[in-house]
């Protein structure tokens, strides 16, 4: 929604968005987008957030929540192992958060979160 393009500021900060770079750690980034003025247009508008590009060995989620729900982001290497991990924690993720959504508890594993 800003005026000046996302390069230019990075450009004046001596940044090159170009670049693709290392993460030095695996990270979880959530944000819940519902209050930023006009987000609730952003379906109107084919709004889409940007995500970095980055390469390396490890893993990064990026969750963004919206009016419309929740967007899942992950980057990850090109393993098998990283594949079946990240496939496997995605269907869990999304196992927890339908059963919290229903009500119940917030992880199966944790029998002392149920309602």
């Amino acid at each position: 929604v800003a005026r000046t393009p996302f390069v230019r500021v990075c450009e004046l900060l001596g940044a090159d968005m170009r670049l693709h770079s290392p993460d030095a750690f695996s990270f979880v980034s959530y944000l819940d987008m519902r209050e930023i003025p006009g987000a609730d247009r952003w379906a109107d508008w084919n709004a889409r957030a940007l995500v970095r590009m980055s390469y390396g060995d490890k893993a990064s989620l990026w969750v963004n929540r919206t009016h419309e729900g929740m967007d899942l982001v992950v980057r990850y290497p090109d393993t098998a192992t990283a594949r079946r991990n990240i496939a496997s924690f995605v269907d869990e993720l999304r196992s927890v958060l339908r059963t919290a959504a229903r009500g119940g508890a917030t992880h199966p594993l944790h029998p002392e979160t149920a309602r």
